[in-house]
């Protein structure tokens, strides 16, 4: 054997030995996949958002706010027109038709310095709401409320509530509904559709690992039956807030709601549509669709505007976002360009009230940025609860 054929035979079993660790490492994707992957890294920074011809632009984003509003004068009517249309395209029923109905208390949980009540409520579809009340075991006067609406992922309402569970390695949302009951609030945590104690048996759809699975197998097939999970993840959690509002020892002056990454994108529809919230929260979960083609399904909603224009409605009401530094793809590309922020922003400068828009960009390594900030979430409701 000469000298060319073993450096062939070498370079075989090269090439051979790093496809093979490359498959494994990507899974179920096949050569093509990976092929993919490796030409498209090459390319692109993570935080490119795609490049979509203007062509097909024609026509989008009419009621934007960069389109409509000029002064103060326009804001009322371009308010009322956005929200309109978000209801309309999302067949959300009217606020009035969303009602508290058939709750039960499952069970009581007593932590030492605060308790756990688990209640469920027939949903508009007569699904099952799952959602969990935390209290300070001593209630001597009203409480200002929080409404924590968790992300996407099986570990769901125990995330929030720091509760184990034979997924808590994945766990992203640091307990924030334990730190707030013993800073002094009421926590209420719902369980969104497709994630924690609402998992749907997704048979072969699934790997046991993926945690994600399940909610996106639920997403899918009910856009199929022309039905959209996002509008009834928003239905679902106004009637919590409804819930919350009838608690006799909740400040109803007082109610904020949080979210984080899907979350933080219900956060924002509840936050809307329900105009005495005193504080909102958006952790990475509000990005630009216009800039970055986002996830999942939006009907149509860019013919009409972007997300930061339905959240700009809401000023000049208290205000918080946060994305980390170290994000990818569509979070990222806000944290580190704040297209959002900065058209958000100007809505609040309409009223002077600049002062009640906070922006935090984390620089956290955890799960890349990708969660709560907690103690400056704290901070903001502290310094905008009266």
């Amino acid at each position: 054997m000469n000298k060319l054929q073993i450096i062939i035979i070498l370079f075989a079993i090269s090439l051979a030995t790093n496809m093979i660790i490359m498959i494994e490492y990507f899974g179920n994707l096949d050569i093509i996949d990976v092929y993919t992957w490796l030409i498209n890294s090459e390319k692109s920074s993570p935080l490119d958002p795609p490049k979509i011809p203007d062509f097909y632009k024609n026509g989008a984003m009419t009621l934007s706010f960069e389109k409509n509003v000029f002064t103060r004068n326009d804001f009322d009517q371009w308010k009322e027109n956005v929200i309109s249309k978000f209801i309309d395209v999302y067949e959300i029923p009217p606020l009035e038709d969303i009602k508290i109905s058939h709750v039960d208390k499952i069970h009581t949980q007593d932590n030492g310095n605060y308790v756990v009540n688990k209640y469920t409520m027939r949903a508009i579809d007569n699904d099952i709401i799952i959602f969990y009340e935390l209290l300070p075991s001593t209630i001597s006067k009203s409480l200002p409320a929080v409404f924590v609406i968790p992300g996407s992922g099986n570990q769901g309402a125990l995330d929030v509530m720091n509760e184990p569970s034979d997924i808590s390695k994945y766990y992203y949302h640091k307990g924030i509904g334990k730190e707030l009951v013993i800073a002094d609030y009421a926590v209420y945590v719902i369980e969104n559709r497709g994630w924690g104690e609402r998992t749907i048996d997704a048979g072969f759809q699934c790997d046991k690992s993926d945690v994600f699975c399940s909610g996106n197998v639920l997403n899918r097939q009910l856009e199929n039956l022309g039905k959209n999970l996002y509008s009834l993840q928003v239905s679902d959690s106004i009637q919590v807030m409804k819930f919350i509002q009838t608690r006799e020892y909740v400040d109803v002056k007082n109610v904020s709601v949080v979210g984080l990454s899907l979350g933080g994108a219900i956060t924002q529809a509840v936050s809307t549509l329900v105009p005495d919230i005193k504080n909102t929260v958006i952790a990475s979960g509000l990005v630009s669709i216009y800039q970055t083609t986002g996830s999942g399904p939006t009907p149509g909603i860019l013919q009409y505007f972007d997300f930061p224009d339905l959240i700009s409605t809401i000023a000049p009401r208290n205000l918080y976002l946060s994305w980390g530094e170290n994000e990818r793809s569509m979070f990222g590309y806000e944290a580190n360009t704040m297209y959002s922020a900065n058209l958000i922003k100007r809505a609040y400068a309409l009223f002077d009230a600049t002062d009640n828009f906070v922006v935090i960009i984390n620089k956290e390594n955890f799960n890349d940025g990708h969660t709560f900030d907690v103690p400056s979430i704290i901070k903001f409701l502290k310094d905008h609860t009266d």
